[in-house]
């Protein structure tokens, strides 16, 4: 799957063996993974195992999805698509896997937690300055950090927006600053966050529930348009 990703043959063996490399060198070694709506949960499964064995501290997983730059937007996933995918692949998780990511960000991609998106929260820079909005939608760019807050309108962006362009986007981006903000601002939050890591080390508990999970959410995948026949 990474090679058929990436278009290129053999990739997904050279990356193990520099990964094998760094470990043995004494690095520390963190593992980036996109996934697209060809994902077969139970290879991800496998390949999170193997990431484990290999040493690796932790691995960061989040839905592709078809932002308007994107060149291939046929294997991005839509908002549904994601939360139908990532239930089966976290479904009785193994307790040695690792994420670099809060729990109630991996709730919110099964959609059993509501979040609204934080674009500010991961800003990108680069020799440009400043992108705004966000790295996926570019809008140009500011100056400063303090022109990025000050004058990009924030209102226009994440699902309450009702801009198009967000609806399906369920990226660590702008998703996993408003985890941890619901993890350390809300009571709710916090509990839901402890309950998880207990149920991480085997310990029973029943977690909260996000008080505004959209049942819209939990239906099946908006359906993509097929293209048309040709003409006889």
């Amino acid at each position: 799957m990474h090679d058929a990703a990436v278009c290129r043959p053999g990739v997904f063996d050279v990356a193990v063996r520099a990964i094998q490399k760094a470990r043995q060198r004494g690095f520390r070694v963190t593992a980036n993974t996109t996934l697209f709506n060809t994902a077969e949960p139970q290879s991800y499964r496998q390949f999170f195992d193997e990431m484990m064995d290999l040493g690796v501290e932790g691995i960061t997983i989040s839905p592709a999805y078809p932002y308007e730059k994107a060149p291939d937007h046929e294997h991005f996933l839509h908002a549904n698509e994601t939360i139908r995918l990532f239930r089966e692949l976290l479904d009785h998780p193994h307790r040695r896997w690792r994420f670099n990511q809060s729990p109630l960000f991996l709730q919110f991609l099964k959609g059993e937690w509501d979040l609204e998106c934080t674009p500010w929260g991961n800003p990108t820079y680069n020799i440009f300055g400043w992108q705004r909005p966000c790295y996926l939608l570019q809008e140009g760019y500011a100056a400063s950090f303090q022109e990025l807050l000050e004058e990009t309108d924030w209102s226009a962006y994440g699902r309450v927006s009702g801009n198009p362009r967000c609806a399906d986007c369920m990226m660590h981006c702008g998703y996993e600053p408003s985890a941890v903000i619901a993890t350390f601002c809300s009571l709710r939050g916090f509990l839901a966050t402890f309950a998880l890591v207990l149920r991480q080390w085997g310990l029973p508990c029943p977690v909260p529930r996000s008080p505004t999970v959209r049942e819209d959410r939990n239906a099946g995948a908006t359906p993509r348009p097929q293209p048309e026949a040709d003409a006889a």
